[in-house]
């Protein structure tokens, strides 16, 4: 089932939980999303254009340190924050320069890395295994500070960092109904066990 969004878009009914992180981006009001498309955050990538209404819109970039370097000139521009979005490993190895960059002019620059399914029996042949790490964001860890509405409120005010927060892409693409009944359900019967005990 669908509804009319106000662009004329038709948008399905059904929520996913990549809806959220879109939900965060325009609750603290990110002017613009500079990305390169791929696998990695497609759930999220949907989710910007048919959930979002592709507001804020998106920069559509053609390497992820581009991202980076446009998130990073309009935030020294503007003095606001502004997202970019890379790929797990393979985005993180190619942007630390324009992050490292960022970090030096204490530019408020928010990367959001996406990984392959953490669940090795979920990962799709090579190219899961090769956009999958344990460790997300290791090559950049020292030089950003982690986490979304924590950064975001300290970018502003304070010292200004890069920030990065990175989300395993399958659940991203999972139904938002789904994982509300789920812990619900685990909820209770975490009381329930406990209280046995």
């Amino acid at each position: 089932m669908t509804t009319e969004g106000t662009a004329g878009i038709r948008k399905s009914n059904r929520r996913w939980q990549s809806d959220v992180i879109v939900d965060l981006v325009k609750r603290y009001g990110f002017p613009y999303v500079a990305l390169n498309p791929g696998a990695s955050f497609r759930g999220l990538h949907d989710s910007l254009v048919n959930y979002g209404e592709n507001d804020p819109p998106i920069l559509l970039c053609n390497h992820e340190k581009i991202a980076v370097q446009i998130a990073h000139g309009y935030a020294r521009a503007s003095g606001q924050p502004m997202i970019a979005i890379v790929h797990d490993v393979v985005g993180l190895l190619h942007a630390p320069m324009g992050i490292y960059y960022a970090y030096l002019d204490r530019a408020p620059v928010f990367v959001i890395g996406a990984t392959g399914p953490l669940a090795e029996p979920k990962r799709r042949p090579f190219i899961d295994w090769i956009h999958s790490a344990n460790v997300q964001g290791e090559a950049i860890r020292h030089i950003v500070k982690m986490g979304l509405s924590t950064g975001h409120h300290r970018g502003r005010a304070g010292r200004l960092r890069p920030r990065l927060l990175d989300h395993d892409e399958r659940p991203s693409r999972a139904d938002l109904h789904v994982l509300r009944r789920r812990t619900a359900g685990g909820g209770a019967r975490s009381r329930g066990k406990a209280a046995a005990a």
